[in-house]
């Protein structure tokens, strides 16, 4: 089933053309997704040829944006650029997505970045990993096409911290996806993306964070599943959990009947985080620690998945 998908996803841009935007940072794109670097005194945003003993390598052509094409990023700063989309080209498109590459390497929790997004013309922002305004999916991979987990930096903000690039691999690049169904734009027709990075007063100084490549595009179908590399995928990150338990699987055929809950370790059931029909691809699922009740403890994820079945403790804590 998997083959026989990307076959049909592969002919789709024959059937009919997806409407594309996209930005390289080296003047390449036909229909650019305009950026604005933020001007305020101690921003580190540069445009240019990444020079550092970590990044020195664009994801195409010789240009990034990147925190500083030459020095490190400094502590307790806040810096930040942002991209505006025009969702009016997305058009009848069923689906929507921002796809992005880039590479990190940042004091673990201390220093990190994320993404922020706004539907009210940068009015108010939400951490993209946590805009339920339409339902979406969120992928993250690493350069062996293996999912990560993302982390809570210290100021409370998921994101991206340490280093990017698998063990295996020793790559640097990885690639993160957010996908939004397209029920219409209740509020504005225009998507804004803040790209941010901070650092505490105890971060230690690292090249920071790099971006290339960055596509926004309406399409008939989600657009990354089926580069999961192995079949009966499940996943439950991260364990421990802090304050978030994301849960990925994938599934081949459509309309799958998936039940996935927690319990206690008395068999008691705690929270269904999905019990009915899922399409095909990685499905996503949330669930925050303030959900779910009593204190720091062990519980028993169980998931039902067409025929096939998992089960895992997940340690929560308080």
């Amino acid at each position: 089933m998997r083959t026989t998908l990307l076959l049909a996803l592969s002919c789709l841009p024959f059937i009919a053309q997806a409407q594309f935007l996209d930005q390289d940072f080296d003047g390449n794109s036909a229909y650019p997704l305009p950026y604005v670097i933020d001007t305020t005194a101690g921003n580190l945003w540069q445009v240019g040829p990444p020079q550092k003993a970590f990044f020195n390598t664009a994801h195409s052509g010789s240009r990034v944006i990147v925190t500083d094409t030459l020095n490190t990023y400094a502590t307790q700063n806040n810096s930040f650029f942002t991209m505006k989309a025009d969702l009016s080209q997305i058009g009848w498109y069923p689906v929507f997505y921002l796809r992005f590459y880039h590479a990190f390497q940042m004091d673990s929790l201390h220093a990190g970045g994320y993404a922020q997004v706004s539907w009210d013309d940068g009015a108010t922002w939400v951490n993209i990993f946590d805009d339920w305004l339409m339902p979406q999916t969120i992928e993250n991979y690493d350069d062996q096409w293996q999912p990560f987990a993302l982390d809570t930096l210290s100021n409370d903000e998921l994101g991206f911290t340490g280093a990017s690039g698998s063990t295996a691999g020793g790559g640097q690049w990885a690639s993160t996806t957010v996908c939004w169904t397209n029920l219409g734009f209740p509020i504005s027709d225009s998507l804004f993306i803040r790209f941010n990075l901070y650092s505490d007063s105890a971060a230690q100084s690292m090249d920071g964070w790099m971006i290339d490549d960055v596509t926004l595009e309406g399409y008939f179908a989600h657009p990354i599943a089926e580069y999961t590399k192995k079949d009966d995928f499940f996943m439950a990150i991260p364990n421990p959990v802090d304050d978030r338990l994301f849960v990925l699987f994938d599934v081949d055929e459509p309309n799958t009947d998936a039940f996935v809950a927690l319990y206690d370790m008395q068999g008691r059931e705690v929270k269904v985080l999905s019990n009915g029909p899922v399409p095909v691809g990685v499905e996503h699922l949330l669930v925050q620690r303030g959900e779910l009740p009593g204190a720091a403890g062990m519980m028993l994820l169980k998931a039902r998945i067409g025929e096939r079945e998992h089960e895992e403790k997940i340690l929560f804590g308080p």
